[in-house]
């Protein structure tokens, strides 16, 4: 199995207030970040190793929207969506299809 590091890293946007927007079906969350910034993601499949480190925070079917301060900045599809977090900017998004 691969290693996040293998998969792409994709932008998620920026905040002046240190959070991105969670949105699925009947689901709504924030996702606190560390500090103001420029946030990314890796995003793996359901085969790739999650490291022990990263901690589950978000899960949801069928898709998941990612918003910053002013705008939708990913989109996500699959049978099962998971998003870990590590630290105050790691971010993993898993995608099973």
């Amino acid at each position: 199995m691969k290693d996040h590091h293998s998969y792409p890293k994709i932008s998620l946007g920026g905040s002046d207030i240190a959070s991105l927007i969670l949105r699925a079906p009947g689901k709504l969350s924030a996702l606190f970040m560390g500090e103001d910034g420029e946030y990314s993601a890796y995003v793996v499949d359901g085969e790739a190793l999650i490291p022990e480190w990263y901690t589950q925070v978000f899960e949801c079917e069928g898709w998941l929207w990612v918003f910053d301060d002013d705008r939708r900045t990913a989109r996500f599809t699959g049978k099962l969506i998971r998003v870990f977090r590590s630290g105050a900017f790691g971010i993993i998004v898993q995608v099973f299809k």
